[in-house]
């Protein structure tokens, strides 16, 4: 059975039915495995954690696999990306998982794993990309789940059940380029501000509380996706739909000049819109909606030149539709029971 294939791709070729009972398959030179996208409608096969190649990547995300992971140790000690995400997958992670030495992907998302994030992930010294949201962990993730990961880049770590403990004063040993989290809340955790690199930031599930003079206003805008939502991937600029984030808009966007998106709508916000809304030249959307709001619309917002879509709909605003929409504007949101017409 192809004794000298290094490389098999079948992605999205609906396989369905991959012998899930065989035991072994003759693939002694396999490198990289990818079964992506193929609607396989089974456990894990049997044969592929008993492949005697020394495999190095292995695809399986977007299937309808089930059940649990094997507890045995497979072969797979030169193992450097395993992607599991988007599967029926459930029970704890097992032991073996932890122990591969050389993983620099990982990517167990949108399963049903349960039980406690095992704290030796941050044995995993190599790896780069850690993918562990929308599963079904308890108990409590801390700083010592990642305290050795040097090399880490990526991490998304979400569950309904877990609580986020870290130490006030630690200070991880990576710079992330993405993190997204869940559920955190009232503050953020402090780490957070000693990563300099990020270029997208995501909370889900949370209720976090930002008062004016947070040092989150104070946070450089080097990452272009930030985004606070219950039940979205990361998707906007400056997003939380449907979020607990009651009170006002602070007045404090000075530092947030390269906003593209803002989507605040569907939240307990009152108040009126912030002067310093109007310095973000490159805002091309934004989503007021469904709020308390009051007062007028103010005119520091002509200063956004590329806004492309305005939704103030269902607040209590007061005054004209703004005369001063850019040429190039697609869409205006105000019912006219809360906004007057032009004039």
């Amino acid at each position: 059975m192809l004794p000298s294939l290094s490389e098999l791709y079948l992605v999205d070729c609906h396989l369905n039915n991959m012998s899930p009972s065989l035991q072994f398959a003759n693939f002694t030179a396999l490198e990289v495995l990818d079964l992506s996208v193929d609607a396989i409608h089974s456990e894990v096969p049997n044969w592929i954690f008993n492949l005697t190649s020394e495999i190095s990547y292995i695809y399986l995300e977007n299937n309808l696999l089930r059940d649990q992971l094997p507890k045995a140790m497979p072969n797979f000690q030169v193992l450097r990306s395993l992607g599991l995400s988007n599967n029926y997958l459930d029970g704890p992670i097992p032991d073996w998982l932890v122990k591969l030495e050389h993983l620099g992907y990982l990517d167990f998302s949108s399963n049903l794993f349960s039980g406690p994030l095992p704290i030796n992930l941050g044995n995993l010294t190599s790896l780069v990309v850690l993918y562990a949201s929308s599963n079904l962990f308890t108990g409590v993730v801390s700083e010592k789940h990642f305290s050795n990961l040097s090399n880490l880049k990526f991490l998304s770590v979400d569950s309904p059940n877990i609580i986020f403990d870290f130490d006030l004063h630690w200070i991880p040993p990576f710079q992330l380029d993405s993190v997204y989290l869940g559920p955190v809340g009232p503050k953020l955790p402090q780490w957070l501000y000693t990563q300099t690199s990020l270029k997208s930031l995501g909370f889900v599930n949370s209720k976090i509380s930002f008062e004016a003079g947070d040092k989150f206003w104070s946070f450089d805008p080097w990452f272009p996706f930030c985004v606070i939502t219950r039940r979205e991937a990361i998707c906007s600029t400056w997003t939380c739909p449907t979020t607990n984030y009651p009170g006002g808009l602070t007045d404090c966007w000075t530092n947030w000049k390269s906003l593209l998106h803002i989507n605040l709508g569907k939240n307990d916000l009152s108040g009126k819109i912030p002067p310093s809304m109007g310095l973000l030249a490159n805002l091309t959307s934004l989503h007021l909606h469904q709020n308390n709001l009051s007062g007028v619309i103010p005119l520091s917002l002509q200063n956004c030149h590329s806004l492309l879509v305005l939704n103030v709909r269902e607040n209590r605003f007061s005054g004209s539709i703004p005369n001063w929409l850019p040429h190039k504007a697609k869409a205006l949101h105000a019912f006219p029971h809360y906004l007057g017409f032009c004039r």
